[in-house]
């Protein structure tokens, strides 16, 4: 019934603190959309080194969100190996200038206070929610997030099929 979780939109820093702590990773993958999407942390690479990875990359986050999930990240975790994906555009800003609309910084960023947790578990975004994970169950190609945070983008499928990867890209 739900076996595959859709990609939350809304709180996607906290969920991913929260579910990223619960799996106690000590390695980790770090940065904005490009690394959530670029850096498996499944891959053999990092298997065969019996590392546990976790993406917490957040889209639209810059260096000061990474650094903060990475202190975070080091209270509930060992971590040994981490990966920072790193934008040029991150070096255009000067720490604390970057638009709140581009951060994941700001209110209920990385946070995992009860509040938190209520809303995630007590809101209309929650119960529309838990309707898409019951209407992605048998979807090809449904936009999901990994338990190990990371985006496997399969949603991309069908728009690269029927509109071509110049629409993506």
């Amino acid at each position: 019934v739900n076996e595959i979780k859709p990609r939350p939109d809304v709180m996607l820093s906290d969920i991913k603190f929260i579910v990223g702590a619960r799996a106690r990773p000590n390695a980790l993958i770090l940065g904005n959309s490009r690394a959530e999407i670029g850096f498996d942390p499944g891959h053999p690479n990092i298997v065969a080194r019996d590392l546990r990875g976790y993406n917490a990359a957040i889209p639209g986050s810059g260096l000061d969100d990474a650094a903060d999930a990475f202190r975070r990240f080091t209270t509930t975790a060992n971590i040994k190996l981490a990966v920072v994906g790193i934008d040029f555009l991150d070096f255009l800003y000067s720490p604390g200038e970057r638009a709140d609309s581009l951060s994941a910084s700001g209110p209920g960023a990385y946070t995992s206070s009860a509040r938190t947790r209520l809303l995630a578990l007590f809101s209309t975004t929650a119960v529309l929610d838990s309707i898409r994970t019951l209407l992605i169950q048998g979807k090809q190609n449904p936009a999901i997030l990994l338990p190990n945070g990371f985006n496997p983008m399969f949603d991309y499928r069908e728009i690269a099929a029927n509109e071509g990867y110049p629409v993506l890209f």
